[in-house]
């Protein structure tokens, strides 16, 4: 039996769902790789190791048994799905509604004995890290500018005005380290917004300790990467070149950065005592009552509003703060003023998920996922609430969900059980294993 499927709702203008058409899918349906069978992954897949989407393009990344392979599908006309995708195209007659293999072309750059570890997809580029044993990671950024968004400004071959099919973002530059330096950079994590990203590195100098920095680039007039001044002490609009990211709030207590998450204008860290800390706007309340917050396991973004799955004496609580305006918040607002600055309260499951455990949860531009397992038996349920203009919650209709609704449960004909999900812009995905 196929170890499962992929499968996908919601918005489809440019084939990003990947599911052989240009519909918008008002229910999940199961995406087709170049090759083979619709319905299917490809021979030998053992898992989807992650999904993630741009405004109109999406990365995945197989687990095969020969390793890790990057696919993508969608618009790739800024180069965000690699140098030879639109030609790729083109030249078999495909389309860019069913996910294809990236070539990525590394030799070019002499990083063809690195493997893809993990990637990341903004508005309308794409990140990727690659690893090699005994060496640094390398990130490399591929698509638009917009905003800085390739963390480079190197966008053309040395002596050519022909663009380079990617860009090595250089990480170290950030804290002043030459490339001669004797020292390795190890990736912990890069987490991308709309318009600005974020990376934690982990720098070990040759005989010395090992010192953990947070780098951002991109928009950053809201100070969602810090303070980011021009010389006049005025904010700029924007950083193109990685550079250190200092806290704002709290101390030692906090302890260290275990995640983040980022909106449009502003970026949540998750540290490991359980506590938050924030950077950015709070004009749509996106912050407030975050740093009152204990016991948080999990955290999340929309482009306005921010998520923490708070575990206390083993019971899971989805706590939620921002706007609302689609129903964003997963509550019931008493008053109309709180759709647009609404306060940190508990989304409103049904009382029969109490005892469930938030195994996952996926926040896209504006609306929610949630992967919930039972506490006493095999069972798995996604729930989804938010904006659903173009039926990405997958429930047949594009009404939006003000309050939670199941949008996946256990198959009992297949056994086909939901696995992990992820969300976009306007566009979710469910991992289905049999």
């Amino acid at each position: 039996m196929p170890p499962g499927c992929l499968l996908s709702a919601g918005s489809n203008a440019r084939g990003q769902l990947g599911t052989g058409n240009l519909d918008d899918a008002y229910t999940f349906s199961s995406c087709v790789f170049d090759g083979f069978p619709a319905g299917t992954l490809p021979a030998s897949t053992e898992n989807v190791t992650h999904v993630s989407c741009g405004a109109n393009h999406t990365l995945v990344l197989l687990d095969r048994r020969c390793g890790l392979e990057l696919w993508g599908c969608g618009d790739g006309s800024k180069g965000q799905l690699g140098p030879s995708y639109i030609a790729d195209v083109q030249a078999s007659g495909g389309s860019m509604c069913v996910f294809r293999q990236l070539d990525l072309q590394l030799h070019k750059e002499g990083l063809q004995n690195y493997v893809v570890r993990h990637v990341a997809a903004g508005w309308e580029t794409s990140y990727v890290i690659l690893s090699r044993p005994g060496s640094s990671d390398v990130l490399i950024s591929m698509g638009a500018d917009n905003f800085g968004a390739l963390g480079s400004v190197m966008r053309h071959a040395e002596g050519s005005s022909v663009l380079r099919p990617f860009h090595v973002v250089n990480l170290g530059s950030a804290l002043g380290l030459s490339a001669n330096a004797t020292h390795t950079v190890a990736i912990q994590f890069l987490v991308p917004g709309p318009h600005h990203v974020l990376v934690q590195i982990e720098v070990a100098l040759q005989d010395g300790p090992k010192e953990q920095y947070l780098v951002g680039w991109g928009t950053s007039r809201h100070g969602q990467l810090g303070e980011v001044v021009s010389t006049s002490g005025r904010p700029l609009s924007f950083s193109p070149l990685p550079r250190t990211i200092t806290l704002r709030d709290g101390g030692p207590e906090l302890g260290h950065v275990t995640s983040a998450s980022l909106g449009n204008q502003h970026t949540v860290l998750l540290h490991s005592s359980g506590r938050l800390s924030t950077l950015g706007s709070d004009r749509k309340a996106q912050l407030r009552g975050l740093e009152t917050l204990k016991d948080v396991a999990a955290i999340g973004c929309t482009w306005n509003g921010t998520y923490a799955v708070v575990r206390t004496a083993g019971q899971d609580r989805v706590m939620a703060t921002g706007s609302s305006t689609h129903g964003q918040l997963g509550r019931q607002l008493r008053a109309e003023n709180d759709t647009h600055h609404a306060p940190l309260a508990a989304v409103e499951f049904p009382p029969s998920l109490t005892t469930w455990r938030v195994v996952k949860m996926a926040c896209g531009s504006e609306h929610v996922l949630c992967l919930l397992a039972s506490s006493d038996s095999a069972e798995a349920e996604v729930w989804g609430w938010g904006w659903n203009e173009h039926g990405n919650l997958g429930i047949g209709h594009t009404e939006n969900g003000e309050v939670p609704v199941m949008i996946w449960q256990t198959c009992p004909e297949d056994g086909g059980r939901a696995a992990d999900v992820w969300s976009g812009c306007g566009t979710s995905w469910i991992f289905v294993k049999r």
